[in-house]
């Protein structure tokens, strides 16, 4: 018996995010040393030329992940690309330099857990998929809730700059404050998609997630697409999750 219609949308948004997240870090490997190339350099003692040779693999692995997430297949590198994403999150609160910025791994638990969802879902195990999906996004929409909360100054000039290319001026403060009503929400809805089953709430973040991935766009233009494509997931994920909790999927066998 195939499964629902809207178990398979799911899937497909899954491969979506997971295919976009995918070949934006495999980018971001290939032009630029990595997070985790610096620490290795830093505090590992690895030698450039070996630390770079490992972000080069990576990004070869990554984009075979992308191109197996459209066929479904390579479940082995759709792993290999969450380490990676985790480990990317690691490397970056380990250096530090911005507030808040030992919680990353949490932050981008959307990320590195979607992989895993898509091959529980793939595998049938839609369950299982579910608990991943709503751990990551919980996870991630709370710790950005808090980062909102305490207006960390990389939200705050997101916004302004996004606001300044649709011809907008709000100040700093106006910034600030609506900041605060961002964080509460996100904070709303990452309790409740671990509490409750609504789609709303699951419609809300993926909505959400969009439009800060695209803020990047916004505020930085086209040459950041990579920092948007890395955050696809955040969408998808609750994505993946309004769809799972359709009236059709919660009445299959």
């Amino acid at each position: 018996m195939s499964p629902p219609r809207d178990t398979l949308a799911a899937r497909r948004a899954l491969r979506f995010g997971l295919a976009g997240a995918a070949l934006a870090y495999a980018w971001a490997a290939w032009t630029h040393d990595s997070a985790l190339n610096e620490l290795a350099v830093l505090e590992l003692g690895a030698s450039e030329a070996v630390a770079r040779g490992v972000d080069r693999g990576a990004a070869v692995v990554l984009v075979v992940a992308a191109v197996g997430a459209w066929f479904e297949r390579g479940r082995v590198a759709w792993g290999l690309a969450a380490l990676w994403m985790l480990l990317q999150a690691v490397a970056e609160a380990r250096l530090g330099g911005a507030p808040l910025v030992e919680w990353e791994p949490a932050a981008h638990a959307a990320r590195w857990l979607a992989p895993f969802a898509l091959v529980a879902l793939v595998g049938g195990r839609v369950r299982r998929a579910e608990l991943l999906l709503r751990v990551g996004a919980a996870a991630t929409f709370a710790v950005h809730g808090v980062q909102a909360l305490v207006g960390v100054p990389r939200f705050v000039d997101l916004v302004l700059l996004s606001a300044r290319r649709v011809a907008l001026a709000p100040s700093e403060v106006a910034v600030e404050r609506a900041l605060v009503v961002v964080g509460l929400l996100d904070l709303a809805a990452a309790a409740l998609v671990v509490t409750t089953r609504r789609r709303a709430v699951a419609g809300y973040m993926a909505l959400w997630g969009a439009v800060t991935l695209l803020a990047r766009v916004t505020a930085g233009g086209w040459v950041q697409w990579p920092a948007a494509g890395v955050r696809l997931e955040h969408a998808a994920a609750p994505l993946a999750l309004l769809l799972l909790w359709s009236p059709r999927t919660r009445s299959s066998p």
